[in-house]
C-alpha cells in the first residue's frame, strides 16, 4: 500500500499534522508513506521516522507548477491520499488524481465564518485539530493513541544548539531553562514586547532560571526585551526550525504567543503557556498538555479571525490581547516552575 500525506503549510498546521505518520504506520506497518510540505518547512519533516519519503514543493507556484505537482503525485501511483490541507493547491493535486482514494481532511470553514461573523457557535463540541486530522481516517480503524505531536531533529543540529547555548549562556546547564517566544506572523496575535520584559522580570525575581528567546531573523524587538537582564539571552536568528524545536527541548518550559512554535514547543515535550488573542479553543488549536496552559480572556467579540489576521472591532486596541497582564502570564508560569 501506498500512501501520501498533504499539507503544505505551515508551521503549527504542519506540526499538528505531526500525528498522521505516527498512526498511519503503526495501523499499516509495510505501507510505502510519504508526505509532502512546503520546501520552507522542510525541517518539520526532514527527520520523521515514520516516513518513507519526504516530498517538498517550492513556496511560490503558478499554475504549470501545480499541475506538474499533481502530475507527479500521479505518477506515484499512491493507494490513499490522506488531504490534511484543503487549499486550492491540494484540492488541484485530488482533482488530477480522481482514482485514488481520499481521506479528506473537515475544516469546518462555514461553522468557523458563522462563528467569526455572527458569533454562532456551533463548534462547541469541536475536537482538537491533530484529533481531527485523524477523524477521515476512522473507516480505516484509525484512532487517536493518546501521545500527540512529535518534531525530530538530527544529533548534529541538537550538538549546534549546545555549542551555541554554551558560547552564549553563562554556566550553561547549571539552572532551568524558561524559552519565550515572542514573534508572530500576524502582528493581531503579538503580545507586547514590554509585556514579555516585565515577565522577564518577574521570572528572574523569583526562579533561579535563565531565559532564553527564540525569533526570526528580522525579529529585533527579541534583542529589547533581553537588554535589561544579564540571565536573557536572545537568539533571534540564530536557529532554523529544526534548531528551534531542539533548544525548546532542553527548556523546563516555554511561553509563546498564538503561532507555530507554541505548536512546535509541545511537540518536542515542553509544558507550554500560550498568549491567546484574538482565535478560540473552538477551531482547536489550543496547547494540549496537560501541564500547558492558555492564557486567555473571556470576551464577546472573540474570535474575531481564524488566524489574527482581522480588523479589531474595538478600535483597533485589541483588548483580548492587550489586556492579558505580565501577572496573569507569570501566575502559570510559575505554577509550573
Amino acid at each position: 500500500m501506498k500512501i501520501l500525506i498533504i499539507r503544505y503549510s505551515s508551521l503549527g498546521d504542519i506540526t499538528m499534522a505531526t500525528v498522521l505518520p505516527r498512526h498511519l504506520r503503526k495501523r499499516f506497518p509495510n505501507a510505502k508513506i510519504d508526505m509532502t510540505v512546503r520546501e520552507d518547512f522542510r525541517e518539520l519533516i526532514e527527520w520523521n521516522p515514520y516516513l518513507d519519503e519526504k516530498i517538498y514543493i517550492p513556496r511560490d507556484q503558478d499554475i504549470k507548477t501545480l499541475i506538474g505537482i499533481a502530475l507527479d503525485v500521479r505518477a506515484r501511483k499512491y493507494d490513499l491520499i490522506v488531504e490534511a490541507h484543503r487549499s486550492l493547491r491540494s484540492r488541484v493535486v485530488c482533482l488530477l488524481n480522481p482514482f485514488v482514494k481520499k481521506a479528506l481532511f473537515n475544516k469546518k470553514s462555514i461553522r468557523r465564518f458563522l462563528l467569526i461573523y455572527f458569533k454562532i457557535n456551533m463548534l462547541k463540541n469541536a475536537k482538537k485539530q491533530m484529533i481531527e486530522y485523524l477523524e477521515p481516517l476512522k473507516k480505516y480503524g484509525i484512532t487517536y493513541d493518546g501521545k500527540g505531536t512529535e518534531v525530530f531533529f538530527s544529533k548534529e543540529v541538537m550538538e549546534d544548539v549546545k555549542k551555541q547555548f554554551s558560547s552564549t549562556i553563562k554556566d550553561f546547564g547549571k539552572r532551568p531553562l524558561v524559552a519565550l517566544a515572542p514573534s508572530a506572523h500576524w502582528p493581531g496575535k503579538r503580545w507586547s514586547a514590554e509585556n514579555f520584559k516585565v515577565l522577564c522580570g518577574k521570572i528572574l525575581d523569583n526562579f533561579d532560571v535563565d531565559i532564553i528567546i527564540l525569533g526570526g531573523v528580522n525579529d529585533h524587538f527579541c534583542n529589547d526585551i533581553a537588554k535589561p537582564y544579564s540571565r536573557v539571552y536572545s537568539f533571534a536568528g540564530a536557529f532554523s526550525i529544526a534548531g528551534s524545536a531542539a533548544a525548546l527541548s532542553l527548556c523546563k518550559l516555554s511561553v509563546c504567543n498564538d503561532t507555530g512554535m507554541m505548536h512546535v514547543s509541545e511537540a518536542v515535550g515542553v509544558d507550554t503557556i500560550g498568549i491567546m488573542g484574538p482565535t478560540s479553543k473552538e477551531f482547536g488549536c489550543y496547547p494540549y498538555r496537560p501541564g500547558s496552559k492558555a492564557v486567555e480572556l473571556d470576551m464577546w467579540c472573540r474570535p474575531c479571525s481564524k488566524n489574527g489576521s482581522g480588523i479589531c472591532i474595538r478600535m483597533g486596541k485589541r483588548p483580548c490581547l492587550n489586556d492579558i497582564s505580565p501577572e496573569m502570564v507569570y501566575k502559570e508560569v510559575a505554577n509550573v516552575l
